[in-house]
């Protein structure tokens, strides 16, 4: 154990963690908070020029109300629970929901067996196996270079990844489109 300042030197270990997907500012919530912004602003504002006893108006303003209230929180919900970390160490891949990370819950352990696979099936599903247990999760939210750099470190690990489904990145013929390859 080292103590504060600790530069490193030639015979440390090196630091064999690799963190994919951390928990981190989305650019496109911009543009999600910017429009449910516009939509309460011309709700209230319909709410507050018509007459209650005016329906058309009132009803839009109503409802307009209502479904940014609902939309607004239920998307983040969504995106804080299917959104997940992995840190890949030297012979496990630990995981984390973004939710369970704001929560301080611990992460997921998945040890790598020989036969660990990457596997992306299904409409932008995730699956890790090592031997007889296995992460899964969804990609639908994941930054596309936080997939390539996912992609770039099974590759760089030996880990095989299987395509059930190709990210649109990679193309017709993507580079990576080897199916499984065999462990040395």
């Amino acid at each position: 154990m080292h103590g504060p300042g600790h530069q490193g030197t030639s015979h440390d270990p090196p630091d064999t963690r690799d963190v994919v997907n951390p928990a981190r500012f989305q650019a496109w919530t911009v543009a999600w908070t910017t429009l449910s912004a516009v939509g309460l602003v011309v709700s209230l504002r319909n709410m507050a020029i018509s007459p209650v006893g005016a329906a058309d108006r009132w009803q839009v303003g109503v409802y307009g109300l209502v479904l940014i209230l609902v939309a607004y929180p239920s998307l983040y919900v969504v995106l804080w629970r299917g959104m997940t970390t992995l840190v890949f160490e030297a012979d496990a891949v630990e995981a984390r929901t973004w939710f369970a990370t704001w929560r301080g819950r611990p992460y997921r352990t998945l040890r790598l067996a020989p036969d660990a696979a990457v596997i992306l099936s299904g409409y932008r599903t995730l699956t890790i196996r090592g031997g007889p247990d296995a992460l899964r999760m969804s990609v639908v939210f994941w930054p596309q270079e936080e997939l390539r750099r996912l992609l770039a470190l099974a590759e760089a690990r030996d880990i095989p990844v299987e395509y059930g489904w190709k990210p649109p990145f990679l193309g017709e013929t993507g580079t990576r489109d080897r199916g499984r390859r065999p462990r040395p």
